[in-house]
């Protein structure tokens, strides 16, 4: 019996040692470092029991017995608290936690002292030769009920704990809890026997290594019956996706919300029964594939999409048993897919195609109806941009929705209408629907803007005829603006058709473009001089004036390419060409001991926003060592009126180094009085062409006198320019003017008859 008593624990030891181990590897949580602890002290009270039964002496024996008691109360407090904390409870606080240490201390204490003196127990050799002697517990003290009443405490403490979880707990659960409670009473009774009937050996210490693989299989390994199933089923139960499953006879065994919704049937099921059988027809379920289809319903008055798919269920034997459908709401990407595929096609502001569906839409049409002619209207709205800034984009935004709504209303047939970009529309219409009246009224009505109508938004029309269906729509589209372009700025006219002269036109502005580089570099550009001179026509200087003499086309003047230089952005670098040129001859001058006549240059609007203009010029005129003064800056009205408090600095920083500002085009802009408020000037110019634009001579005279008192009292200077007749020059004269410009002195010539005529 000793023999195989021993043997039984020492399996049992190493089963706990091998858990522990495998615990340790795959599980981190708390409840696995309470099942290790209990698996941990559990190998240590069999141990120390084994030692108690070995025929070493009295004093191995009573240490042995005394630990395996004081194990006994840890084993009993580690399974309370894996009780704890697997039930997820708190039965026993911080308070109650530091009592219960004590309490352990004074029976692991008396245990210690019980080698020496058997205060709590003795023992006694028992056995015989053949079986084997061991040592067995005799002469129990009344310290030894303390031992016992702790253990039988914290027994009862256990048992309480799992009574209430049990009384508590899911039904679910109840099993495993009983199964732990089973455990723990048997390996309680055990040792209660032993007690009473004072056996040979504690079985009860073969239950600690039981009670142990128990809760190592309930932690780990048990799964409550049903509790799959039942998580299955409410998880399924709120799928966003419909489940049905068919038994092998066509009978519906489960439906999920989503589907009833699905097939519109509360508990009734048929329905879906008659869907299968109708679906399914002459087929065998077990030979029917795996597959999927698409389909659509109501629910709750709105139409849904879903997406089926169909398996079939083989048992572990590959026998057929049923099959099932799930069903897989697409609404919601069917709906995200149109707003998708929508905002890839249309505006989302005016609802009308954007550009790219535009363009395809259009050479469908076209290819469709290849003897239809078939025209592109572009529409632009002037300075689109002032209208968000002075009425607010939600303003604009209107103004574009109203366009919309009038192409939309003028639309007949087939025509095709789109927003390419900002406030640009294109339409494609045929050629016999273009009314240019009723198109004219339309517009009239829709570019009044503000209260009161306090704003006239001007809307320009591109029209280009299709007339090559292999020619791209986005060429004509081009054409169509390039239409736009030649009537910019022209308020008799807001249509225009794109033709043969106007390509003509514009092909020669590409060509000016692409030539201007090549123009730079072979010095095609010349410096032409016009002189200014004083009231008894003494030349004091002139302005610089530019000549391309290209070949081919010959002598060019200014007006034939500035304003294509000026939107392609190139006339900032023509500006820079111009100024360094006049440099040139400044400093030649000099040289000459001519250096007492200046040259004026004309800075361009857009150079204020493409250059540095201060660095550039004063590092002109040191590199040729000229008087800044002698360099005079021509600047226009309209070039300082956008971000005027950044230019006006960058004059006076001009100024303060020695450069000379003219004011040219006085007049023409819009707020003169309050430039020669806001800037500080040396000149300003006045066109005679002032006095020709007035039919009132009186008016203009009066006027005219009023600028020249008022420049003369500011101390600034005034150049009358465009004088070409005699009668004109005594008219300013008169007026008080004494420098002058104009064809009546000398045309613009080149420096070297310059020089002639006047050094």
């Amino acid at each position: 019996m000793k023999s195989a008593m021993l043997a039984i624990m020492l399996i049992m030891i190493v089963l706990l040692v091998y858990r522990i181990v495998m615990i340790k590897q795959i599980e981190q949580t708390q409840v696995a470092k309470d099942v290790v602890r209990l698996h941990m002290v559990a190998a240590s009270t069999i141990l120390f029991y084994a030692m108690t039964i070995l025929d070493i002496n009295d004093t191995v024996a009573l240490a042995s017995y005394g630990l395996y008691f004081w194990c006994s109360d840890f084993l009993l407090i580690f399974f309370f608290i894996y009780i704890n904390d697997f039930t997820q409870e708190t039965f026993v606080n911080k308070r109650g936690g530091l009592i219960l240490g004590i309490l352990i201390a004074i029976d692991g204490i008396l245990c210690g002292i019980n080698v020496y003196n058997q205060m709590l127990f003795s023992v006694v050799l028992s056995g015989d030769k053949a079986e084997g002697y061991y040592y067995k517990v005799t002469s129990r003290t009344w310290l030894y009920s303390y031992h016992k009443l702790f253990v039988y405490m914290f027994a009862v403490m256990t048992f309480l704990l799992l009574a209430y979880e049990i009384y508590k707990a899911a039904r679910i659960y109840v099993k495993q809890y009983y199964a732990i409670l089973y455990c723990f009473l048997l390996m309680i009774a055990t040792n209660v026997v032993y007690e009473v009937l004072n056996l040979e050996f504690d079985y009860s210490v073969l239950f600690y290594g039981i009670t142990a693989a128990g809760i190592y299989y309930i932690t780990f390994q048990y799964v409550p019956k049903g509790l799959v199933e039942k998580t299955l089923v409410m998880v399924v139960q709120n799928f966003t996706d419909g489940v049905v499953c068919m038994d092998i006879k066509g009978r519906c065994i489960y439906a999920n919300v989503y589907a009833r919704q699905v097939f519109h049937v509360d508990k009734d099921t048929r329905v879906i029964e008659n869907y299968y059988r109708s679906w399914k027809g002459d087929r065998k379920p077990e030979e029917i594939e795996e597959c999927s289809w698409q389909g659509e319903t109501e629910i709750n008055g709105k139409q849904n999409f879903f997406a089926a798919r169909y398996r079939g269920i083989w048992d572990e034997d590959n026998r057929f048993i049923g099959c099932y459908y799930v069903l897989h709401d697409e609404t919601e990407h069917r709906k995200k897919l149109e707003e998708e595929r929508y905002r890839s096609n249309y505006d989302s502001l005016t609802g009308l195609f954007n550009r790219e569906h535009f363009y395809e839409t259009v050479e469908q049409q076209i290819v469709a109806n290849p003897n239809v002619k078939y025209s592109i209207l572009c529409a632009d709205i002037q300075n689109f941009k002032i209208i968000n800034d002075v009425f607010g984009i939600e303003r604009g935004d209107a103004v574009l929705r109203s366009l919309a709504n009038m192409f939309r209303n003028l639309a007949t047939g087939d025509t095709v209408l789109a927003r390419l970009s900002a406030d640009r529309f294109a339409v494609c219409v045929r050629d016999e629907k273009l009314n240019h009246e009723r198109y004219l009224e339309e517009l009239d009505l829709i570019s009044h803007i503000g209260d009161n109508n306090s704003y006239h938004a001007r809307i320009y029309t591109g029209i280009c005829p299709i007339r090559n269906i292999k020619t791209p729509i986005s060429v004509y589209c081009d054409r169509a603006f390039l239409a736009i372009e030649s009537i910019k700025g022209d308020y008799q006219q807001s249509i225009a058709y794109y033709d043969d002269e106007l390509r003509k036109q514009m092909l020669e502005r590409q060509h000016m473009v692409s030539d201007f580089r090549s123009a730079i570099a072979k010095q095609e550009f010349r410096l032409y001089l016009q002189p200014q001179v004083d009231e008894q026509g003494t030349m004091l200087g002139a302005e610089a004036l530019v000549r391309w003499f290209r070949p081919v086309h010959g002598m060019m003047l200014p007006e034939e390419f500035v304003d294509v230089f000026e939107k392609s952005g190139l006339i900032s670098a023509m500006d820079q060409y111009v100024w360094e040129l006049a440099c040139k001859e400044l400093q030649r001058w000099k040289a000459m001991g001519k250096e007492q006549y200046y040259i004026s240059v004309n800075v361009s609007p857009k150079d204020f926003y493409f250059l540095d203009i201060y660095t550039t010029l004063t590092t002109l005129v040191e590199c040729y060592e000229i008087d800044p003064d002698k360099l005079r800056l021509e600047i226009t009205e309209t070039s300082v009126m956008k971000d005027a408090n950044k230019h006006l600095a960058l004059i006076d920083d001009l100024r303060t180094y020695g450069f000379r500002v003219v004011m040219d085009d006085f007049g023409r802009g819009y707020s003169s009085l309050n430039m020669l408020q806001d800037m500080n000037l040396d000149a300003i110019k006045i066109d005679m062409e002032f006095l020709r634009r007035n039919e009132d001579p009186e008016r203009s005279r009066m006027i005219l006198e009023m600028v020249l008192n008022l420049a003369k009292e500011l101390d600034i200077h005034v150049v009358t320019e465009g004088v070409e007749q005699k009668d004109q020059l005594q008219y300013m004269q008169e007026l008080g003017c004494t420098l002058f410009q104009g064809y009546y002195f000398a045309k613009p010539m080149p420096v070297n008859q310059f020089e002639k005529t006047y050094f």
